[in-house]
């Protein structure tokens, strides 16, 4: 996941940390980690009600791939300002509006008797997780001695994909016992609790006067963007970002549960549960190349290796009927595997740059990667619904387009697209290593 590398950005500029008992800052960390496994929990949980949202409002594939990457797009959105406003208001009053935000956005999801308004509950949503990992890791770093630090990091990092997989095939299962609107109901009214208890119990460190304005921060801020944009490193390693995180939102996040359920009915009730391997892969995955490149940081064999290596992975699950459902876990475990390496596109990006545009590279750099959330997550909806239209295809006994597997097998080949243009990148990005920026 993209959020999952952006711990790089937040930086320990305070004083020295305040002596606190442990029990009272892990509860700090734990308001933080809590949040970020809600946000995945709201990210993904569309995902297995699909069919529900369809027959609901009589929507389309590409209807509802807008529904999705609206989350997308107010993360997107926020990714510049949110690392400022975190450092000039600090972690308590950020994360405690993050999660109302996301809370409302669930309320407003619940209630929606229109797709419009399903679009701007999406909207709040993301605006909302956009401080989840950022905002947890403030409080990190705030609290926590550095021998710490990386321990609990890793924790927020499962926290989110615990998010991912109750997401999935728990939710899925709760549908068939509650409407999904009633989980949603729930789902706010969780956001809400954690909101006051953020602003109740959160405590930010104090820190030294700072005479700078937000206004100041902001400019300090769009400096460093505009030199990191006339860096060609950096937007060689954004576009890499870009198409490499597609597989990441289309089909872990939005078309997986779908796609499974189309190409083996069969195991649609394993379809959920099998998606969520993904994103175990996806953290082991990440640990691994994390601690290959810890080594050896040779960041364009990693990306060369993780951009080939998807692209048999993707064309056997997206042209071939396997057999044997086993082998279709397998094959998911493996991208969730190989997506790991997509996360040390920030320190290859840091690579190219002075350390002190850190917080600007993190914001264009997981904007990038948003924003291929945004486009694809609709495209393939919109690819779907043409495949369809194009082989005049049926309808199902409750009026909705039934999509077949050579309409997936049409959307979904846009991804090999994608990867051979990411391995294409490669050639291009230098291998440069700068210890000062990609120090711990």
């Amino acid at each position: 996941m993209a959020e999952n590398s952006s711990s790089a950005s937040v930086e320990e500029t305070t004083t020295p940390k305040t002596q606190a008992p442990l029990q009272k800052i892990v509860f700090f960390w734990l308001i933080g980690g809590v949040f970020y496994l809600y946000q995945s929990i709201l990210k993904v949980s569309p995902s297995v009600i699909f069919d529900d949202l369809i027959s609901t409002f009589g929507i389309s594939a590409s209807h509802y791939g807008a529904i999705s990457s609206f989350f997308y797009g107010g993360y997107a959105l926020m990714q510049i300002p949110i690392g400022v406003l975190l450092d000039r208001h600090g972690a308590r009053k950020l994360m405690a509006a993050s999660i109302m935000f996301c809370a409302s956005g669930s309320f407003i999801f619940s209630i929606s008797p229109t797709w419009p308004l399903l679009l701007l509950a999406r909207l709040l949503i993301g605006i909302g997780a956009s401080g989840a990992f950022i905002g947890t890791m403030k409080i990190i770093t705030m609290w926590f001695s550095v021998r710490l630090t990386p321990i609990f990091a890793g924790f927020t990092v499962v926290a989110g994909a615990l998010g991912s997989i109750l997401g999935n095939k728990p939710f899925q299962s709760l549908t068939k016992l509650h409407s999904w609107k009633v989980l949603y109901f729930w789902l706010a009214v969780i956001g809400f609790g954690l909101s006051v208890l953020a602003f109740l119990f959160l405590r930010d460190r104090k820190v030294e006067a700072d005479s700078n304005s937000t206004a100041s921060d902001f400019k300090s801020l769009f400096i460093g963007l505009r030199k990191i944009i006339v860096n060609p490193q950096i937007i060689l390693i954004a576009a890499f970002a870009f198409l490499i995180y597609m597989p990441l939102s289309v089909i872990a996040d939005t078309w997986g549960v779908t796609f499974l359920e189309t190409m083996y009915p069969a195991n649609s009730n394993e379809a959920a549960e099998a998606n969520s391997l993904i994103y175990i892969g996806l953290a082991v995955g990440s640990t691994i190349f994390g601690y290959i490149a810890s080594i050896t940081p040779n960041y364009r064999i990693i990306f060369r290796i993780v951009s080939v290596a998807q692209l048999p992975v993707l064309s056997i699950l997206i042209w071939f009927k396997l057999p044997n459902f086993y082998l279709v876990e397998a094959l998911l475990v493996m991208l969730g595997l190989l997506l790991g390496g997509q996360a040390l596109k920030f320190n290859a990006a840091f690579a190219n740059a002075s350390p002190e545009y850190t917080g600007a590279i993190v914001g264009f750099v997981n904007m990038c990667c948003m924003l291929s959330g945004f486009i694809f997550q609709q495209g393939v909806g919109y690819l779907l619904d043409l495949s369809w239209m194009n082989r005049a295809g049926a309808l199902s006994p409750e009026g909705k387009p039934a999509y077949a597997e050579a309409d997936f097998a049409f959307a979904l080949s846009t991804h090999l697209i994608a990867l051979a243009l990411c391995f294409f990148i490669t050639y291009f990005i230098k291998n440069k290593i700068n210890e000062e920026a990609t120090e711990e």
